[in-house]
């Protein structure tokens, strides 16, 4: 079945974004994985600003954190999750704009939770972990296998993306999202406070 979801993927072809730095040693097997992999199964229509803000609203509810404020990302060249001053938030430039590019943006936010001190890395274990569930929840995929059998196509995602792509998927066991922040929202409003996050408790 692995076949199926990736027979058209040209497997030499290497992602536009170049990223190499030392610190984050995992970030061009990730963007090489989602623009030869992730890019072929999913509709990546640009949309607008405001539903970008829905979307990173929905995930945000379903994992009960504050969500986190999306911008008009001009003058960057790709989409960014930063962390300013202690606030958070995601940068869109226009053609970033797409379902796929949020999810992604979300997924540093989500990792935040589960690795703050960054020990696996900005595009490390947990990362891909967090942005494979996200992708596979959230994003539109095209494949018709998704259709008759979303499990077996989550299986073979997964086994496509560790085995050809040799991406590092931490287990849940592995920096588990706390699951204090999720039962009490009187700590995610400290967490808010004291991290100076933007945004609103959903």
């Amino acid at each position: 079945m692995a076949t199926h979801i990736h027979s058209n993927t040209p497997m030499k072809r290497k992602s536009k974004i170049k990223y190499c730095h030392k610190t984050d040693p995992e970030a061009q097997k990730i963007y090489n994985w989602e623009f030869n992999f992730v890019h072929t199964l999913m509709n990546r229509e640009t949309i607008s600003l405001s539903k970008c803000q829905e979307i990173v609203n929905k995930v945000c509810k379903s994992f009960n954190v504050p969500s986190v404020l999306v911008k008009d990302g001009r003058g960057y060249h790709c989409g960014r999750f930063s962390i300013r001053k202690g606030k958070r938030s995601i940068h869109l430039p226009k053609k970033w704009r797409t379902n796929h590019a949020v999810l992604h943006e979300i997924a540093h936010y989500i990792s935040d939770f589960c690795d703050p001190d960054n020990k696996t890395g900005t595009h490390g274990s947990v990362f891909a972990r967090n942005a494979i569930n996200l992708y596979l929840k959230y994003m539109k995929i095209k494949d018709p296998h998704f259709s008759k059998s979303p499990r077996i196509f989550k299986e073979c995602f997964i086994e496509n993306t560790q085995k050809m792509y040799e991406i590092k998927i931490a287990k849940k066991n592995e920096y588990p999202f706390p699951s204090i922040l999720i039962n009490s929202i009187k700590l995610i409003k400290d967490y808010c406070n004291e991290n100076n996050t933007i945004g609103t408790l959903t």
